[in-house]
């Protein structure tokens, strides 16, 4: 199950922003973990987090995550429930450390919320079905934005590492704001071609007021 979290931008209306994560989920019950990712920019350490819980045979998941944001430890519980009628896990987590003022002198200056949400869904599936996406031979992903799309949040995703968790698996992760009047948008994925190997590319829409238009993914062979 791939997808993201975004910050709550109430605690957070300085810089509130989406970031990459992934769950393995078993098909019934049982533990399962998973990463997120919050590098944003080159100049920033490589800040990948853990995630560890259980499912339970209602389809709920529960537990927690943990990691380093440029130095500062934060981490937390959080809790999910499926959506039958959009094939989504949607749930809660929270920083238990509270908001962090963060500050890289000569690279950037941001705000890590103290709680938000987050949304998953499996691999090659879309939502609205209408909202698809398409790759040529060059490894270009396209779409067509929906009505009212104000920026789409894009993610590249090493498949077998995410099913293995032996290494790092969230490739990239980026924001594209929409030009106004544009219909559609594209992405070129072929930087991160590696021979034999799946990458996952997440595409997800998102209106002015943050609030999510469309997902989808597409698997890279």
């Amino acid at each position: 199950m791939v997808g993201y979290y975004q910050e709550d931008a109430s605690n957070n209306p300085e810089d509130p922003m989406p970031g990459t994560f992934y769950m393995n989920l078993p098909v019934r019950s049982g533990d399962y973990s998973g990463q997120m990712y919050y590098t944003y920019v080159g100049c920033q350490d490589e800040n990948v987090g853990t995630i560890s819980g259980n499912k339970t045979v209602d389809g709920d998941i529960s537990g927690t995550w943990a990691g380093t944001v440029d130095g500062n430890p934060v981490g937390g519980p959080y809790e999910g429930q499926y959506s039958g009628n959009t094939g989504l896990y949607e749930g809660t987590y929270q920083n238990t450390g509270g908001k962090l003022h963060i500050q890289i002198e000569g690279c950037v200056d941001y705000h890590v919320a103290a709680h938000g949400t987050f949304k998953l869904f499996p691999v090659e599936v879309s939502w609205p079905t209408s909202f698809s996406l398409s790759k040529d031979d060059g490894d270009t992903v396209s779409w067509t934005h929906p009505a009212d799309a104000a920026y789409t949040f894009v993610t590249v995703i090493d498949r077998a590492a995410a099913l293995t968790d032996g290494t790092e698996a969230i490739l990239y992760q980026d924001t594209q704001f929409v030009d106004p009047g544009s219909t559609g948008d594209a992405f070129n994925a072929s930087g991160f071609r590696q021979s034999g190997r799946e990458r996952i590319v997440v595409i997800v829409s998102f209106g002015s007021d943050d609030q999510m238009l469309a997902y989808s993914s597409i698997v890279i062979k």
